[in-house]
């Protein structure tokens, strides 16, 4: 074994007799992979053979270079977090420098992290590595595909999303329980045990048909998850062929005319013309509550009379634009969107642009969630509002004022941000929209 060069490496080396054992990681909930989470996959010694990596037993006296992580594109355009990195290698008799490609930065951070402890004891190269990325490939049984999926999907989504995701997660982990197969490997789940779980779903009391099949689909995008990190190949959700419950629609509640105008007098005779600009962004945009606090100047284009919705604020996490209706832009300009700073949010507490507020250097809004629905709450309380008339209910509002103004459906579908026309016209059948008393109007008396 030769020994570095003290003076290429500028570190101290100190010749002692060490026993080099292979790396052998165990499978677990923390660490599902038996590997450097993305990368190097080490069961036994044929594996470690193959890709040329030892441990030494004690501290490591060779040099080595701590993992950086750096946010590149790869040549589709995708972004990807490289873990750059070297060890000392034992056959070139110098430092190998070594990337890995990681799909998001919990995963990068995750593999930074283990490797900087395998390097500080003793990881080593001793062959020769091939040029190629290694992609993580290994087998998981299915309780560890399902705690993976959890680790590095759910934290991206919002708290509420990835809860929900978590009951399903846990629901269908007590069903394979109770069928003893939550340690069956992950790719052994088909078709059949997705309808097992239908059933079992099924058979469980005081839940509604819509929230059954909200477990169906949502348990569809665990699989899909395992898919895209290529755990298994095939997709049994989508294999089941499951067909939906029936759903009763429930109806959306809209202001009438005159409600409309009991609020907004109401509302500015009591100082407090800031929840009436909050509730025009409702009306004509569309928008959600929670997307109007998060709304910045940066977001509003007067020129193009657009706004973005980011991706970051929306819960369809997808970036899109809405248009500025006409009887929106006098608001605007009097709020001087025109001439604040563009990382002003557009709503503080006066219902005006206000500073953000930075944490962690993430500029954040001062107002809380549930600021404006509060303002909002005591309005209706004082009229005597029942509990069904929501600030929620202004979006309703604005698209029945908009449907019944020109019936563009196509329009509606754009400002509400549906994904498809069919979308829409759920949506506008709840709202009791479609009206075809002219279509039978001449019909033949009998």
């Amino acid at each position: 074994m030769t020994k570095p060069d003290n003076k290429k490496t500028g570190q101290n080396y100190v010749e002692t007799q060490k026993r080099a054992i292979f790396l052998s990681i165990p499978p677990s909930p923390q660490n599902p992979f038996s590997t450097l989470e993305k990368g190097f996959l080490i069961k036994d010694r044929q594996t470690t053979d193959k890709i040329g990596l030892m441990q030494n037993v004690e501290k490591s006296d060779y040099p080595y270079r701590l993992p950086l992580i750096r946010e590149e594109k790869t040549k589709t355009g995708k972004n990807t977090f490289v873990v750059d990195f070297a060890a000392w290698h034992l056959v070139k008799n110098k430092l190998q420098r070594k990337r890995l490609n990681c799909e998001n930065k919990l995963l990068a951070n995750k593999l930074a992290k283990e490797i900087t402890q395998k390097l500080k004891a003793g990881m080593l190269f001793r062959k020769n590595l091939d040029k190629t990325e290694i992609q993580f490939k290994t087998i998981l049984n299915i309780a560890d595909a399902l705690h993976y999926i959890d680790t590095v999907y759910f934290v991206a989504l919002r708290k509420k999303s990835a809860n929900n995701y978590r009951y399903v997660s846990k629901t269908f982990l007590k069903f394979l329980e109770s069928k003893n197969l939550h340690l069956v490997n992950a790719k052994a789940i088909n078709s059949s045990h997705i309808v097992l779980f239908w059933e079992y779903i099924l058979a469980l009391p005081a839940m509604e048909n819509i929230s059954k099949n909200n477990v169906i689909e949502r348990t569809r995008t665990l699989f899909s998850y395992m898919q895209q990190s290529q755990i298994i190949s095939t997709h049994p959700v989508k294999d089941a062929k499951i067909k939906a419950l029936p759903v009763e629609m429930g109806r959306n509640i809209a202001y009438t005319t005159a409600q409309v105008n009991l609020i907004k007098n109401c509302a500015l005779n009591n100082n407090t013309p800031s929840i009436w600009r909050f509730i025009q962004f409702m009306y004509y945009g569309f928008l959600r509550p929670d997307e109007i606090r998060q709304l910045q100047i940066n977001d509003i284009d007067l020129d193009r009379k657009k706004i973005t919705i980011r991706k970051e604020i929306t819960k369809i996490k997808r970036t899109e634009s809405i248009d500025i209706p006409a009887g929106l832009l006098p608001t605007l300009y009097e709020m001087n969107v025109d001439k604040l700073p563009m990382d002003y949010f557009l709503f503080g507490r006066d219902g005006l642009p206000a500073k953000p507020l930075y944490v962690n250097n993430i500029a954040q809004p001062i107002v809380s969630k549930n600021y404006y629905s509060t303002l909002h709450l005591n309005i209706i309380r004082k009229l005597g509002f029942s509990k069904d008339y929501t600030l929620y209910s202004w979006k309703h509002t604005g698209v029945m004022a908009a449907y019944l103004a020109n019936k563009d459906i196509k329009a509606i579908q754009h400002q509400c941000r549906h994904k498809s026309i069919a979308d829409t016209d759920i949506y506008l059948k709840s709202l009791g929209l479609y009206d075809n008393h002219e279509a039978f109007k001449n019909m033949v008396q009998i």
